[in-house]
């Protein structure tokens, strides 16, 4: 048998890295589950994950990845958490959309609101909310989301502000960087050269900047350090395009653009909190269903109705249901199914790459 740390933990292979820490998965022997263990990479990460660990545990909530155990064994710090059985938001992103539905999105920012309140509840601050950060089931349905790292947000923050004042190409943390500034914070990102206490209106800001990305598969204000000039300009990001905000979801859709508007907005006390960000999400009625994945097999001939074959059996996919991308047999895509008559009918369809 490997041998333990902690005296309770079998280490295995790595599950994650980044510029902070890296994730193994593990077998908690004295309670026999599987378990996350992160270890941080660099020293000044190693003084400050104590304290991380500490700010993590004291979030408790579904939408959250649950911190278990801290200890030190050797020289090494270890951080034990909830291993969760799913994929990062940006990977399947990469992987399988080109954005979300409208009824996807503010599901997702509703869940997300919900855990951001839970931890401002208790003084908890990500501070670098991001889709690599959020943790969604592996099957595309978007039956669990939760946000992981609250802690080792806390390491990266100096770090990710060392590298935003001076640019270092070859930084360790340059990736960190790249992957964190398209949903930083006015005020976040102006931290390098003033200094001003982080607040949880920063989260807020972050979530507005992800359900911008989702609904629209498009960073609000670009993808890389140039999306600094654009989230330090004060101007609101480019509106979806008409295909996006319309259709049968309209209306949602135009509340889902105000919310994130809203969210957006560089003066930080003019953004809603996440208490009022779970409350509007939840008036916009969005359909919470499972979303179910499809191959297209053919069409019918009468009528412009293809169908596609999903763990539920045969799917009808109507041609106008097609919100992005074109029906082709062979096409992988996504949809909500209803009961329908003969075979369940898909809504909302999403072409998968």
């Amino acid at each position: 048998m490997a041998d333990l740390v902690g005296s309770r933990y079998e280490v295995g292979e790595e599950i994650g890295h980044g510029g902070m820490q890296t994730v193994r998965r593990a077998v908690d022997r004295k309670l026999d589950r599987e378990v996350a263990i992160k270890t941080p990479l660099t020293s000044s990460a190693a003084k400050r994950f104590e304290e991380s660990a500490q700010l993590s545990a004291r979030v408790r909530h579904p939408n959250v990845a649950s911190a278990l155990d801290y200890f030190i064994d050797g020289n090494t710090a270890y951080f034990a958490e909830e291993l969760i059985h799913g994929i990062n938001l940006q990977q399947c992103f990469d992987a399988h959309f080109w954005r979300l539905c409208a009824d996807t999105t503010a599901k997702l920012l509703h869940n997300l609101a919900k855990g951001l309140a839970a931890s401002h509840e208790v003084g908890v601050i990500h501070r670098d909310l991001k889709p690599s950060n959020i943790m969604v089931s592996r099957d595309l349905s978007f039956t669990m989301v939760k946000i992981t790292d609250f802690g080792i947000a806390k390491l990266a923050e100096k770090q990710l502000e060392a590298d935003l004042k001076n640019q270092h190409e070859n930084s360790a943390t340059s990736s960190t960087l790249i992957g964190a500034i398209p949903f930083m914070a006015p005020e976040a990102v102006s931290k390098a050269s003033v200094k001003a206490p982080p607040g949880p209106k920063m989260d807020v800001w972050a979530l507005g900047a992800i359900a911008y990305y989702l609904l629209t598969g498009k960073h609000p204000f670009g993808h890389d350090i140039t999306a600094v000039v654009g989230i330090l300009a004060g101007n609101p990001p480019k509106k979806p395009e008409a295909n996006i905000l319309g259709g049968a979801t309209h209306k949602l859709a135009a509340d889902l653009w105000a919310t994130i508007l809203e969210c957006l907005k560089t003066n930080a006390e003019d953004r809603p909190s996440a208490v009022e960000l779970v409350e509007r999400c939840a008036a916009m009625r969005y359909l919470d269903e499972p979303r179910v994945t499809a191959e297209v097999t053919g069409k019918d001939p009468r009528t412009p109705v293809w169908f596609g074959e999903s763990s539920l059996g045969t799917v009808a996919l109507p041609h106008g249901e097609f919100i992005e991308g074109q029906p082709a047999v062979g096409r992988r895509v996504s949809c909500f199914a209803f009961s329908g008559n003969p075979k369940p009918r898909g809504v909302a369809v999403m072409q998968l790459k």
